[in-house]
């Protein structure tokens, strides 16, 4: 699909979106949920308030918000008016203190530079965006000029190295194109380090919650509020987004000046994804997020459908 048809997709759908994102579902996974989940982790450790954040493609704006809470002034960026139209009716609900804090802009991806080129952002934030561009090199020639040296760069990606473990079509294009041999080499590097005890700990007590859900209790871990995954919508393939893998994406953005520096697993698959709908409602999900546990690890690239990444500026 060309940038036109995916804009009037989110233009048509972006109420739908925006619910799903957050709203419970008995066969789709919070992906959306997840992603702030992990970006709250990331930045934890980080002094937001008073810098200046690009939230590129900020759909509902949780992202925006939650950084406008931690201090931080954000320019939110999207292509539909219908989000933005959402996303500037949810901020009257904010303090005003956090409402000064935002801005948000309907542009183009590719506009930002002749948009926003008189800025220098200390972090840029760009969640389920990449995947739309023709190249992921196109993301860091775009953004380039408005980072400086420092500047913390967090993107999501679909996962390409997931065709070779969820055993779909996917995973048969890999092998008639003749790229599932490089694609396995990469995986084979996901297993370098041993699993901190800690963390298998967490993984058995997230198991231990699953069982609380089948005898009809809710564990702790059942947190079913949702985004619909791109790849289950009618037309997958003609709807489906690029898929990059950990080290093409790191390739790129070198060339770029910005280095690597840690990878997070999202949308983990304990099972393979065609069990899902054969599965009690949320059962699957449940059992997916028992490998949360292991998400910061190499190991997740290797059944997440998504990853995240933190990059610097150098």
């Amino acid at each position: 699909m060309c940038e036109q048809d995916w804009l009037n997709y989110f233009e048509s759908n972006a109420k739908e979106w925006i619910s799903d994102a957050y709203v419970d579902g008995d066969y789709s996974y919070p992906v959306g949920y997840h992603r702030l989940r992990i970006l709250k982790r990331i930045l934890k450790d980080y002094k937001l308030k008073d810098k200046r954040v690009l939230d590129i493609g900020c759909g509902g704006g949780d992202i925006s918000f939650y950084l406008a809470s931690m201090g931080a002034i954000v320019d939110g960026v999207d292509m539909s008016s219908s989000m933005l139209e959402i996303i500037n009716d949810r901020k009257d609900s904010l303090s005003i203190e956090e409402q000064d804090r935002l801005s948000f802009h309907q542009m183009e991806f590719h506009d930002i530079p002749n948009r926003l080129g008189n800025l220098q952002y200390d972090y840029v934030i760009a969640f389920g965006l990449i995947g739309y561009l023709e190249s992921d090199s196109a993301f860091f020639e775009t953004i380039n000029s408005i980072c400086h040296s420092g500047t913390v760069v967090i993107i999501s990606c679909r996962n390409r190295l997931f065709n070779m473990t969820s055993i779909t079509n996917n995973t048969i294009g890999e092998i008639n194109s003749g790229c599932a041999i490089e694609l396995i080499k990469e995986i084979d590097e996901c297993y370098q380090n041993n699993i901190p005890a800690e963390k298998v700990n967490r993984f058995v007590s997230n198991l231990k919650e699953v069982a609380k859900c089948l005898n009809g209790k809710k564990g702790s871990n059942q947190n079913i509020q949702v985004m619909q995954d791109m790849s289950q919508l009618p037309g997958t393939g003609e709807r489906q987004p690029r898929q990059s893998t950990p080290r093409s994406i790191s390739k790129e953005a070198k060339q770029f000046g910005f280095v690597s520096k840690h990878f997070w697993g999202v949308h983990p698959h304990l099972l393979l994804p065609r069990l899902n709908k054969i599965l009690p409602p949320t059962m699957f999900n449940v059992l997916s997020d028992a490998l949360c546990a292991f998400e910061d690890e190499a190991i997740s690239l290797i059944y997440s459908s998504v990853f995240i990444v933190k990059l610097i500026k150098v």
